[in-house]
């Protein structure tokens, strides 16, 4: 194991906890007016 390897694994797990989390924010205003609903299953 590489420090290097560490660093880009700690930082796409960064950035894919971001993208998750702006995935579920705009899906959920995206719903609103599309379904009527924040959510939906």
């Amino acid at each position: 194991r590489t420090p290097w390897w560490d660093v880009t694994a700690h930082t796409a797990a960064e950035i894919g906890t971001i993208f998750c989390g702006l995935v579920l924010v705009t899906g959920s205003i995206w719903g609103r007016p599309v379904w009527n609903t924040w959510w939906e299953w």
